[in-house]
């Protein structure tokens, strides 16, 4: 909420609320895996359609309809809601890292060309919190930390 005004496009704030949401809870359910491990990533993709048929399978047909095309809006990144969430997403494990030493991004070897690489959509839902991250990223870099 606090973040919305740095949207690219206008946004419907309680969509996106709901959209991260819902992510989370499908996310919780299948296991949360780290970006930067491309070949556990695509097994979580699968793992987390399982996880989003079951735990919306439960709930009334209507519901079960709203909660999956608004998690699927959320991974096909195209709305402006969803690829502000998405930024959102990917913007708070770049803050913990930030404030914390970069700890995960070193435990687990995580290269300057991974950062870019995995959160350049960052920028599709905001220019200006992207510029943040790189600002974080080049930080990082240029302290020797991460390489």
């Amino acid at each position: 909420m606090v973040l919305a005004e740095y949207s690219n496009e206008q946004v419907d704030v309680s969509k996106i609320i709901k959209m991260v949401l819902i992510h989370d809870i499908v996310e919780i359910d299948a296991g949360d895996t780290i970006v930067y491990d491309t070949k556990m990533r695509a097994l979580a993709q699968k793992k987390e359609m399982i996880a989003a048929e079951r735990l919306f399978g439960i709930l009334p047909e209507d519901q079960k309809k709203i909660f999956m095309e608004l998690w699927r809006e959320f991974e096909e990144r195209k709305s402006p809601e969803a690829k502000f969430a998405a930024a959102i997403d990917r913007f708070e494990p770049v803050l913990q890292n930030y404030l914390t030493d970069y700890y995960a991004w070193k435990e687990h070897g995580i290269l300057s060309t991974q950062l870019y690489e995995k959160n350049e959509h960052i920028k599709e839902g905001s220019e200006e919190i992207w510029q943040i991250v790189q600002n974080i990223f080049q930080e990082a870099k240029e302290s020797g930390e991460i390489k």
